[in-house]
């Protein structure tokens, strides 16, 4: 279950970004439209395992709205899971 060597490698890449200033949140390939999580939108521009911009976030639509975006294959599901450095969550 899960795909720990995906989450390390994510977990890697984002580690320059964070000590960069840059606040993360880590995303799950959704296998099913569930409407119990949040959508991120992201910029998918150079790979999966690697922080992208993120151009929208959605929290739980209903399941139509989760279809589509299964559909699309441009949302991942929100983990809840972030990385940053202490001080810039503060600013």
């Amino acid at each position: 279950m899960g795909r720990p060597k995906a989450f390390a490698e994510a977990v890697a890449n984002a580690s320059q970004a964070a000590l960069d200033g840059a606040l993360l949140t880590f995303g799950i390939t959704p296998d099913h439209a569930a409407s119990g999580y949040g959508y991120i939108k992201a910029q998918l521009s150079e790979g999966i395992a690697t922080p992208q911009q993120i151009s929208e976030f959605v929290e739980k639509p209903c399941r139509e709205v989760a279809q589509q975006y299964l559909d699309s294959g441009d949302y991942v599901w929100n983990s809840g899971i972030f990385m940053f450095q202490a001080n810039q969550f503060f600013k």
